[in-house]
């Protein structure tokens, strides 16, 4: 007898509580979503690939960088770093590190990266967002997420804008569309964290400084706007306190 699948019941409470990363294989998949949690939490999460770890690279190089640590610093860091104990990351001992520096080294020179560009409290930033739970959820128990954020940034009107670094092959746009939903939870989260109006500025593609293609603006084609509001970002959340 029994409810062989009282786990699922779980999932997002306040107890055993939801990555925001979590939330694009919400978005795709909610029963592989739900068996990639349960393992995760039954400890037999599998070892991250080459592709996984490269990002993690990248996006630690890039957040050195904006910590003010000099290029030739994290260059002689950065393969120490991947095999792990350091900076209470996990390794990343797969990743191609030569390729994370090249990254680096073009981020640093586009004149959208000065160091200060982003908040330096906002790197790796721990976030939390409780919603409410739908009128349909019958435990009736609210969904708890957390999260890091990866950069935030001051916009030219003064509201705080979230962006969040990708390493993928997939074109920007498509990663604006996928990973709309954890996006909308950082957004939420950053503007309870600091107090202030924020939105989801967009998706920082880092393989976009490995390519050759330029935009008309002879800028790389790293940068890619959400064009989502605030209205959207919630609409987004209904949804997922829904599944």
């Amino acid at each position: 007898g029994g409810r062989p699948l009282r786990w699922l019941e779980r999932i997002g409470t306040e107890g055993a509580p939801l990555r925001m990363s979590a939330l694009t294989k919400l978005a795709a998949c909610p029963g592989a979503m739900a068996l990639s949690w349960k393992q995760d939490n039954d400890g037999m999460s599998g070892e991250s690939g080459k592709a996984a770890d490269t990002g993690t690279a990248v996006g630690l190089a890039i957040e050195l960088y904006h910590r003010g640590e000099e290029l030739g610093a994290i260059a002689d860091k950065l393969p120490q770093l991947s095999k792990g104990g350091a900076l209470d990351r996990q390794p990343f001992p797969r990743a191609d590190v030569a390729e994370a520096l090249r990254v680096l080294g073009r981020y640093s020179t586009d004149p959208r990266n000065p160091r200060a560009a982003v908040r330096g409290d906002s790197l790796e930033r721990a976030v939390e967002l409780r919603l409410q739970p739908h009128p349909l959820d019958p435990t009736k128990e609210p969904v708890m997420l957390l999260g890091h954020l990866d950069q935030v940034r001051e916009g030219a009107d003064g509201v705080l804008e979230v962006w969040d670094l990708k390493h993928s092959r997939h074109s920007g746009p498509d990663l604006v569309r996928s990973y709309a939903w954890q996006q909308a939870a950082y957004t939420v989260a950053t503007a309870q964290s600091y107090g202030r109006p924020t939105r989801w500025g967009g998706i920082l593609r880092t393989k976009g400084y490995l390519t050759r293609e330029r935009r008309t603006s002879g800028e790389e084609p790293a940068f890619f706007h959400s064009g989502y509001t605030w209205e959207d970002c919630l609409a987004a959340l209904d949804q997922v306190r829904l599944l």
